[in-house]
């Protein structure tokens, strides 16, 4: 199913803006997702390369899905904020 979601969004986003996710009820999702930092709604952004479903992070403000990817102490690669970003880019 996450190839079928990718490929309504990537075919249905106009550059204006493009779907919401609402728009994936019920076809592909029973209910918008919550933001575990807010309870609300995630959001959704469409970008000309890719579209980002995010949460608004730990600052609980809307940084407009941008985020910082920084090194643990472990070297591995982890967001680190503002927002947390689920990139979806088309294949």
């Amino acid at each position: 199913m996450k190839k079928d979601i990718r490929g309504y969004l990537v075919l249905a986003a106009p550059l204006d803006g493009g779907p919401t996710l609402e728009e994936l009820i019920p076809g592909y999702l029973a209910e918008v997702p919550a933001d575990p930092f807010t309870g609300k709604p995630l959001k959704m952004l469409v970008r000309a390369d890719e579209l980002r479903v995010y949460s608004v992070g730990k600052n609980l403000a809307d940084d407009g899905g941008e985020e910082v990817i920084e090194a643990n102490p472990d070297g591995a690669l982890a967001p680190s904020g503002p927002d947390v970003v689920l990139r979806v880019k088309p294949e």
